[in-house]
């Protein structure tokens, strides 16, 4: 195995996000490198590639919101991150509209 191959194996990876589309799919693609994965998910949602695809049952899952510090601090801390990929944003424009100030919050202050 060269080093660009193996760069990913074993190393503690948090994604945000992981039950959006980008999300699931770069979970995936992690763990098939051989990543030892940590999601940071809002809210469980079975439609989503992450839970439909098993990815869900070969990571650890970590429940929160971005714009709280102590659940993404515990995360990192607790599962002895290396990497942090960051995909986890309100990403609908409806709901963006109907709740501007909690998708600020989120993008905003959760990144």
């Amino acid at each position: 195995m060269n080093e660009a191959s193996s760069f990913w194996t074993e190393r503690r990876v948090l994604v945000t996000g992981a039950t959006g589309i980008a999300g699931s799919w770069v979970t995936k693609d992690l763990l098939a490198r051989g990543a030892c994965g940590v999601a940071f998910v809002l809210d469980d949602d079975p439609q989503s590639e992450f839970y439909r695809s098993g990815a869900v049952h070969q990571v650890n899952v970590v429940n929160g919101q971005l714009e709280d510090f102590r659940p993404v601090e515990r995360a990192i801390v607790a599962h002895e991150i290396d990497t942090v990929i960051h995909l986890g944003a309100q990403a609908i424009v409806s709901i963006a509209y109907r709740s501007p100030l909690a998708t600020l919050e989120t993008n905003v202050r959760g990144t």
